[in-house]
């Protein structure tokens, strides 16, 4: 069974290339292990909006730059059908998603 993870990392401002251009903000990378520590995947910087990644339904652990410059990491649980989204807020206390149902 199949469910979805969306994680809001830590944004910073990307490089301008001219003076003028407007700012854009870059969600930090992040990885995702099993709970034993096998890499599953790595998901990569993003424009925007933060990516949704596709994984088999379970408990997983994402290491990335969540809050500010300290690498951090959590557990979060991944139910079939369902998109768990982590964001800011939950982050800073580093706890075990919710589920937000899409």
């Amino acid at each position: 069974q199949i469910g979805y993870l969306k994680v809001h990392t830590h944004r910073y401002v990307a490089k301008k290339e001219f003076i003028d251009d407007s700012d854009e903000y870059i969600y930090s990378p992040y990885a995702i292990y099993t709970v034993a520590g096998e890499l599953v995947k790595k998901v990569g910087s993003s424009a925007s909006t933060a990516k949704t990644v596709r994984l088999k339904a379970g408990e997983y652990v994402v290491v990335g730059k969540l809050t500010g410059d300290r690498v951090s990491s959590f557990k979060v649980a991944i139910p079939p059908g369902l998109t768990t989204e982590v964001d800011q807020s939950m982050l800073t206390a580093l706890e075990t998603a919710s589920v937000q149902t899409e």
